[in-house]
């Protein structure tokens, strides 16, 4: 009788036709080989050597698969193993557990010269083995995600504060009498003139309107004008250039006067101030905005009439009544403002 050795474990196996692991020696062995092939631990060599052998020492070597047959066999099992869904039926026609199986047949592939008593020395086996589940990956904390820094909020380039502090300066013309005069400065006296001028102002913007207090002072050859009053005005929202108009309305006065006559020193001159205005604003940022205007002043003045003195007239003016005059004044000026 033909008896071959289990290339696992290398016990003597014979050839019944029973024999459903055969070349193994049992379900153990082959699942330990077919391993081994799976893990590339296994090299064909040039020539196989003699695998099989009867009683007597005869080698049964020709019994083996051409070389590389039992590469892609072992290829295809891994291939039946590892197909997800795939359901092999048994020879019964059944599957085992509800899970994939697979059947191995091994057969000898006689070569055109092979004897028929060595074709029946190799009959079909069938294994029916059923899958293992895959151990679970081990336990592994998921690394902590970086919470990345929240992003500061873009600059809304039409947010210009609510609350606006400005700087003015610029030049000025002035006549006091430029509409008209009764009684108010004997004639002689510097009444008109060019000169620098300043003006401050702070206050509140709602949307596009901005309301709030302005102060200027404009110093001319002989006297000084100085306004303070509530100003109210309308800003054009035009991204980066932002033109305006403004008006305001406030007190006026006439002060540092050098009369050439005396006898005036004694009086004063205020009264209604009424301005209008126009520039354009250049937002360097939403908090520093540089730009230039034009403003024009209607002066609305009275001077007090001279209780104390001997002389009632000087020149032309009784100083002892009071008098009045309306005039203009022109402003041409930059300005810087800060937005909060």
């Amino acid at each position: 009788m033909k008896r071959t050795h289990c290339p696992t474990c290398t016990t003597t196996v014979k050839l019944p036709a029973d024999n459903e692991f055969f070349p193994f020696c049992g379900p153990r062995c082959r699942s330990a080989d077919l391993g081994r092939w799976l893990d590339g631990d296994y090299t064909l060599a040039e020539k196989p050597g003699a695998f099989f052998e009867d009683e007597g020492g005869e080698a049964w070597g020709d019994l083996l698969p051409p070389k590389g047959t039992t590469a892609v066999v072992a290829l295809f099992v891994a291939m039946l193993m590892a197909s997800p869904a795939t359901a092999q039926t048994t020879d019964a026609g059944t599957t085992v557990g509800g899970s994939t199986t697979s059947t191995t047949s091994t057969t000898s592939t006689a070569s055109a010269d092979t004897t028929p008593a060595r074709a029946e020395a190799s009959p079909p086996a069938a294994a029916h083995t059923e899958a293992q589940p895959a151990p679970p990956p081990p336990d592994v904390a998921p690394a902590a995600a970086a919470t990345p820094a929240p992003a500061a909020p873009p600059e809304d380039e039409g947010d210009h504060g609510i609350v606006y502090l400005g700087a003015d300066f610029g030049y000025s013309w002035v006549n006091l009498v430029q509409f008209s005069s009764n009684n108010f400065i004997p004639a002689g006296e510097r009444l008109d003139g060019n000169g620098w001028t300043f003006a401050v102002d702070a206050g509140f913007r709602i949307y596009w309107f901005t309301v709030g207090v302005r102060g200027t002072l404009a110093s001319y050859p002989g006297f000084e004008i100085g306004t303070a009053g509530v100003d109210l005005g309308f800003h054009i929202p035009i991204p980066v250039v932002e033109p305006y108009v403004r008006g305001g309305l406030g007190y006026g006065w006439l002060g540092q006067a050098n009369y050439r006559d005396p006898g005036l020193s004694e009086t004063s001159v205020s009264g209604l101030v009424a301005d209008v205005g126009a520039g354009v604003d250049i937002y360097l940022s939403n908090h520093i905005s540089i730009g230039a205007g034009v403003d024009g002043a209607f002066l609305n003045l009275t001077r007090q009439k001279i209780t104390t003195g001997a002389a009632s007239m000087i020149g032309d003016v009784n100083v002892s009544e009071s008098g009045d005059a309306v005039g203009l004044q022109l402003r041409f000026h930059g300005q810087l403002t800060f937005h909060f």
